[in-house]
């Protein structure tokens, strides 16, 4: 949502950028909102790694020789 609203990036550095937006942003929501997105992220990110942590290493597939 932020990218479609900014796509260029500049947009929420410098006022008056966003055109028919509004230039201010309700921060208790949006950092309520990003503290939800990196919760979930977290979840998939553990889950990733114990299911790849099971599995051989590198040194174990081929040893100490590289």
């Amino acid at each position: 949502m932020l990218h479609e609203a900014d796509e260029s990036g500049t947009a929420f550095r410098y006022a008056g950028s966003l055109p028919e937006v509004e230039d201010r942003a309700d921060f208790p929501n949006l950092a309520a909102l990003l503290d939800y997105q990196f919760a979930a992220l977290s979840v998939v990110e553990d889950y990733a790694e114990a299911l790849y942590s099971a599995g051989p290493t590198l040194t174990d597939l081929i040893g100490d020789s590289y």
